[in-house]
C-alpha cells in the first residue's frame, strides 16, 4: 500500500513529464527542486466553472475533470512560466495526439462521465471541440453551437450562462479567494490542480458556505496557518459532522 501511495504522489507531482519512463530517485528529487517548487506555485492557474458574472464557483476543476473534448484537465497544457502570464491568460489546449481542442472547457455530467446533451439532442462527441467552433458534425444537423438546457444546481443558471474561468494567483487573491499553499511554503506543489485549494473545493459554493457556518474559515494551529493536509482533514471532519446532523434530523422528522 505504501508503494501505491508513493506512486500516486509521484504522478501528482510529475504528471507525464517523465516521458513514460519513471525517474530514478535522484532524478525525482532533482525534478521536485526545479519544477515543483515556488515557481510552479507562483505561475499556477486556477480554473473554475462559474456564472459569467463570477458571482459563484459552481465547480472547481481538478486533474481528473473531463473537458468538452473528452480528455481530462491533466491532459491539457497547464504548466506555464510566470512571464508567459503577464500579458494574457492562455487557453489551456489539449495535449492528446489528434485532439483539436484548443481550450479546456468544462461541460457538466449527468452521473459518471456522461456529459449533458446539446439542445440538438446530440452529445459532445458529435460536436467540434475548438473554442470558437462547437457546431454539430452529425449529418443533417443544423446546430451551429453546443448549448445545453442543463440548469446548475448550485446557482440555478443554465449551463450556457456559465464560463470556464481561468485566472492567475494574483487575480484570485485580488478577489479575496483562497489559493492554497503560497509559493514561499516548503510544500511540493502538484501539477494541474486547477481550482482545487482544499478538500472543500470539491463542493459547490452553497455547501462550502455550510462548512464555513459550522466553524468559520480554514483552521489554524496556535496562530500559525495550518498545512494543506490539516485544512483538508478539518474540512472533512466538519463535512461528516454536517452529514451526521442531517441524518439525525431526518430520523426525528425535522426538515432542514
Amino acid at each position: 500500500m505504501q508503494h501505491v501511495e508513493a506512486y500516486l504522489e509521484y504522478r501528482r507531482v510529475v504528471g507525464d513529464d517523465d516521458g513514460g519512463k519513471l525517474f530514478t530517485p535522484e532524478e525525482y528529487e532533482a525534478y521536485k527542486k526545479t519544477h515543483a517548487g515556488s515557481e510552479r506555485a507562483a505561475a499556477r492557474l486556477f480554473v473554475t466553472w462559474c456564472p459569467r458574472d463570477l458571482s459563484a464557483e459552481c465547480k472547481a476543476i481538478g486533474p481528473e475533470t473531463p473537458c468538452f473534448c473528452g480528455h481530462r484537465y491533466k491532459a491539457h497544457k497547464t504548466e506555464f512560466k510566470l512571464e508567459e502570464l503577464s500579458s494574457e491568460i492562455p487557453k489551456l489546449p489539449c495535449r492528446e495526439r489528434g485532439c483539436g481542442c484548443d481550450a479546456f472547457t468544462f461541460v457538466p455530467a449527468l452521473g459518471g462521465m456522461q456529459h449533458v446533451r446539446c439542445r440538438c439532442k446530440h452529445t459532445t462527441e458529435d460536436h467540434n471541440h475548438q473554442c470558437g467552433n462547437t457546431a454539430c458534425t452529425r449529418q443533417g444537423c443544423k446546430c451551429k453551437k453546443f448549448s445545453s438546457g442543463y440548469r446548475c444546481p448550485n446557482c440555478g443558471c443554465e449551463a450556457r450562462d456559465h464560463v470556464t474561468h481561468v485566472e492567475t494567483r494574483t487575480q484570485r487573491e485580488a478577489r479575496g479567494l483562497p489559493t492554497g499553499p503560497s509559493p514561499e511554503s516548503s510544500s511540493v506543489h502538484y501539477r494541474a490542480l486547477g481550482g482545487l485549494t482544499s478538500h472543500s473545493s470539491l463542493l459547490p459554493d452553497s455547501q462550502r458556505a455550510d462548512l464555513r457556518a459550522l466553524g468559520g474559515g480554514p483552521p489554524s494551529l496556535e496562530g500559525t496557518p495550518a498545512s494543506e493536509e490539516e485544512v483538508m482533514a478539518e474540512y472533512e471532519r466538519r463535512y461528516q459532522a454536517r452529514l451526521k446532523a442531517e441524518k439525525a434530523a431526518s430520523r426525528r422528522g425535522i426538515r432542514r
